[in-house]
């Protein structure tokens, strides 16, 4: 297959993929373990033939190990969800570790746009709580908001995309 094809159907199913998370995140608050390991089974898959260089591969397995270490470790920490950490860790091995710290930061802005809206909701009485922690919340007089942080990564992994090898690939 040339390199041309790959790329391309490596980014549609990337898209696909990522979208099908964000929007599972949004209605299920969580991501599933067998996305993240397609995805991780497709980048290891389908880099190589695609326009990667072996220090561009190299490279992003190193920044997304990274990448899952915090996150595990802010899972540990009750920060953030386990699979929001797995889900960035694949998603910066596909973004490339010269555009993970873009990434990133995209994510941090997707995230906070996400909570401020989420929270502005709330206190116009449309409550975007899950019914578990709306029921915790009552027992003791607090309210916590799960953010599908899922989206957020989603957002900044397509946001980032055409900055990757696998658009380059492509002209």
């Amino acid at each position: 297959m040339p390199m041309i094809d790959l790329s391309l159907l490596s980014l549609s199913g990337f898209t696909t993929a990522v979208l099908f998370a964000a929007f599972w995140d949004i209605k299920r608050k969580a991501i599933p373990n067998g996305l993240i390991l397609t995805l991780l089974a497709g980048f290891l898959l389908l880099a190589p033939g695609s326009g990667w260089s072996q220090a561009d591969i190299s490279g992003s397995l190193l920044v997304g190990s990274i990448v899952v270490f915090v996150g595990l470790t802010a899972f540990a920490l009750g920060w953030a969800g386990a699979g929001d950490g797995k889900f960035a860790a694949v998603c910066t091995l596909w973004i490339g570790a010269q555009n993970a710290l873009d990434f990133l930061f995209m994510t941090t802005v997707f995230g906070a746009l996400l909570t401020m809206t989420m929270l502005g909701a709330n206190r116009l009485g449309w409550s975007p709580l899950s019914p578990e922690i709306r029921d915790a919340g009552a027992a003791t007089g607090t309210r916590q908001i799960a953010v599908p942080y899922g989206f957020a990564i989603s957002a900044a992994a397509l946001f980032v995309l055409p900055r990757t090898p696998w658009v380059s690939a492509l002209f």
